[in-house]
């Protein structure tokens, strides 16, 4: 799987969408599916809620992926 990176403060964080992520979305939600269909539904505040939320659990399973496999590693520039 790829990692990507987001800056934010200017600080880069891993991204990673594995398993662990999907979990964490489909217990959330009830699914994939019904998270997206949500989109349609909301509003932009809640929206904006939900992107900050799947950003925590996508930096959080990227930092765990690093730690684990990638800890002696560089951070890309």
């Amino acid at each position: 799987m790829k990692m990507e990176f987001v800056e934010i403060g200017g600080k880069q964080y891993p991204l990673r969408f594995g398993i662990g992520a999907a979990k964490a979305m489909s217990e959330k939600f009830g699914s994939l599916e019904k998270m997206a269909d949500l989109f349609n539904e909301l509003s932009e505040s809640e929206i904006i809620d939900i992107l900050i939320w799947l950003l925590e659990v996508l930096i959080g399973q990227g930092c765990a992926y690093k730690n684990i496999f990638e800890a002696d590693l560089p951070i890309p520039e």
